[in-house]
């Protein structure tokens, strides 16, 4: 079995860090490394005194679930990218430790103009964002924030690195097109090292992930086999190593079928991820 790096684990809303439990589970199950998000921003609360302190108890338990686990916990911080001081929340996180971040474009579009500064810092400090795309199932109107060709506007931010997770189901197509036309545009002269990853995490229910799969390899963009990443979107709550495994198997079935090799399905379960997160063993 591939290594396993799972790019997508959610930490609960105000969950008491235990960071013994999910270490030990990782290491029953014999999984390598897990991302772990923190909670998530207040994105409708209006005082920003209630949204600070929220976001410094948020940032403070991110690090009580990660520090001191050999780097097998990766702490990647959840931003709101159009609060006020969004920029400060990246740039403590960043000296805290953060590896990365996540973003969830609830209230806005990816290009909102109070976001494309603060992509532009965290490309600048050399940290990557795993953004969600696809259908948001969360209550209300903001499945179109979430459209993969919205994320064009990526190209507007110099030296990022950036994900496009769940596959953007169910606009899977459109996703695979986005990543071909980032990756078409190497050659263009606006080019800055802007580079898109897509990460694989369901998303797409089991009867789509086959075709999924198969569309991916048969297309063959450039790039493809080193830019897919592995995920399960699991909680800490009721946090199971041993699903990881298994959707890790299930994955590397689909793979194999769809024509990709094993050396490919070795950098999809892990190196992509260390590659995406800048990291090394």
């Amino acid at each position: 079995m591939s290594k396993i790096f799972d790019t997508h684990i959610h930490i609960d809303n105000f969950a008491t860090p235990e960071q013994k439990r999910i270490l030990n589970a990782i290491d029953a199950a014999k999984v390598d490394k897990v991302a772990l998000f923190a909670e998530e921003p207040a994105y409708f609360e209006k005082d920003f005194r209630k949204v600070k302190e929220h976001n410094k108890g948020r940032m403070d338990r991110l690090f009580q679930w990660c520090d001191h686990s050999d780097n097998r916990m990766l702490p990647i911080y959840f931003l709101n990218p159009t609060e006020v001081d969004a920029i400060q929340q990246a740039e403590e996180a960043v000296e805290r430790g953060a590896v990365g971040f996540k973003v969830i474009c609830d209230t806005h579009m990816p290009g909102d103009e109070r976001a494309m500064p603060v992509y532009q810092r965290i490309a600048d400090m050399g940290k990557s964002i795993l953004f969600h795309t696809g259908i948001l199932w969360d209550w209300g109107d903001n499945g179109n924030y979430n459209r993969p060709c919205n994320w064009e506007c990526m190209m507007n931010v110099e030296n990022i690195k950036f994900a496009m997770a769940h596959i953007s189901w169910p606009w899977t197509d459109e996703c695979l097109a986005v990543y071909g036309k980032f990756a078409c545009m190497k050659w263009h002269p606006s080019y800055r090292n802007q580079e898109i990853y897509i990460d694989m995490t369901p998303g797409t229910p089991d009867n789509y992930r086959q075709k999924v799969i198969n569309n991916f390899h048969d297309v063959n963009y450039e790039g493809t086999c080193e830019h897919l990443l592995f995920g399960t979107d699991l909680f800490t709550g009721d946090f199971d190593a041993n699903w990881i495994v298994e959707y890790a198997k299930q994955d590397t079935e689909r793979l194999l079928k769809a024509g990709f090799t094993q050396e490919t399905v070795d950098k999809i379960l892990y190196h992509n991820a260390m590659e995406f997160w800048g990291l090394k063993d």
